[in-house]
């Protein structure tokens, strides 16, 4: 059979082997620091041993490389847009998989990401915020960064995605939950748009100044998108 390693054709006696004798044969060094995508989802370690790879899959391993910083990586999420969205729990599932503590602070458009309302629906406080609130929506409404096409290209996107075996951004979102991943609310985004925690989905462990968001992720990456 025929499999994709990192990017890289590999054949294989049999029509299939399981995932961990594939990270052996690979010689993979400390398996106990890899994680594993296969077909673009990633790979509970204690499956490691009943996961089966099957002619045509794509396998990616992933390593976590030392360095001076703490494993930490901490997201800015200001876009509203499907794509950059995309890329932003890509990341943190991603590095919450090989280890790293991963935060993400939602401020403006970001925000829509975590709302509870996955559609449209006027919400925040007074008739500004309900108008801003109910055009914006939820992470049902939002848009893709170019060629829009008036809100098609996201659901085409998604078709694609899935047709394909990656991971959509609702699968992402979930995965960065079920990995821990921290999520964190802007205290001046919340104000001037009129929202509340309660506005959000109840995984969003705290709203947060900037100060105080800064002091979280000292001693790590920060990334803005």
């Amino acid at each position: 059979m025929s499999i994709l390693v990192n990017g890289k054709a590999q054949q294989l006696t049999g029509d299939s082997i399981q995932l961990l004798d594939l990270i052996r044969q690979n010689d993979v060094k400390q398996p106990d620091m890899v994680s594993v995508q296969l077909n673009g989802q990633f790979v509970d370690r204690p499956k490691f041993g009943s996961t089966i790879i099957k002619d045509g899959d794509e396998v990616d391993f992933l390593y976590f490389m030392g360095g001076g910083q703490e494993k930490k990586l901490s997201l800015i999420s200001f876009s509203g847009d499907f794509d950059k969205l995309v890329a932003v729990f890509t990341l943190a599932s991603g590095a919450a998989a090989v280890g790293y503590e991963v935060n993400i602070f939602f401020t403006f458009w970001g925000l829509n990401a975590v709302k509870k309302q996955l559609g449209h629906k006027a919400v925040g406080k007074g008739f500004l915020a309900k108008f801003f609130g109910f055009l914006q929506g939820g992470r049902n409404n939002v848009p893709l960064s170019r060629l829009n096409f008036g809100g098609l290209s996201p659901k085409l996107m998604t078709y694609m995605m899935r047709k394909r075996n990656v991971a959509t951004l609702d699968e992402l979102i979930d995965a960065s939950l079920a990995l821990n991943v921290n999520l964190y609310a802007c205290e001046m985004s919340m104000h001037i748009l009129g929202l509340t925690k309660e506005t959000f989905i109840p995984e969003l462990k705290e709203v947060l100044g900037v100060a105080s968001f800064l002091k979280l992720s000292e001693n790590g990456q920060t990334l803005f998108i």
